[in-house]
C-alpha cells in the first residue's frame, strides 16, 4: 500500500512539473522609467501579475514561467498602464500560444492632474486621480464633434478604445 501511495505522489509530481508552460509577453511603447502591470488569468481560480518596468526605452519582456502553474486552456491576458492607452484584454490558449505582444500608446497630457486620498477605514484608503485637459475633438465628414471630458467618456476610451 505504501508503494502505491508513493507511486501516486511521484506520478502527480512529475505530471505537475511537465504540465507547466512558459508564456512570454512583449510590451512595446513603454517609455524609460515607466511601468505597467501585466496580468494573466484563468477563470476565477488563477491570476498572476508581473510588473513590466522599462529602464532603457527598449521593448520590455515579461516571462511567466517556473513558479506560475500555467495549465492548458484559455487564459485572459491584460495590461494596466497609467498614462497610456492600451488594447483590451485578449484570450490566449496555452500551450498553443507561447507569446504575445502588447503595444501601448502614451496619452497626451499637459501633465496637470488632481490627486486626492482619504481614509476609509481600509488598509489602503481611497484615492482618486483625474487629469485636467481639453476635451478631445474629432472631425467627421468636415464636422467637428466635441467629446465630453467626463467619467463615462474616459472609461469607454481607456477600457474599450471607444472615442
Amino acid at each position: 500500500m505504501k508503494k502505491i501511495f508513493l507511486s501516486l505522489i511521484l506520478l502527480f509530481t512529475i505530471s505537475n512539473i511537465l504540465s507547466q508552460n512558459n508564456f512570454k509577453v512583449i510590451v512595446k511603447g513603454l517609455k524609460a522609467a515607466d511601468s505597467a502591470t501585466v496580468s494573466i488569468q484563468k477563470g476565477s481560480e488563477f491570476k498572476f501579475s508581473k510588473i513590466a518596468k522599462n529602464s532603457n526605452n527598449n521593448d520590455v519582456e515579461v516571462l511567466f514561467s517556473g513558479d506560475y502553474a500555467l495549465s492548458n486552456g484559455k487564459w485572459s491576458l491584460s495590461i494596466d498602464a497609467t498614462g497610456y492607452t492600451y488594447p483590451t484584454a485578449r484570450t490566449i490558449t496555452i500551450p498553443d500560444d507561447t507569446s504575445a505582444t502588447i503595444t501601448l500608446t502614451e496619452m497626451i497630457s499637459d501633465g496637470k492632474f488632481k490627486y486626492s486620498w482619504s481614509d476609509d477605514d481600509s488598509a489602503a484608503g481611497h484615492n482618486t486621480q483625474s487629469y485636467y485637459g481639453e476635451p478631445t475633438t474629432i472631425k467627421v465628414l468636415d464636422k467637428t464633434v466635441k467629446v465630453p471630458n467626463d467619467y463615462s467618456s474616459i472609461y469607454l476610451r481607456n477600457r474599450y478604445g471607444v472615442v
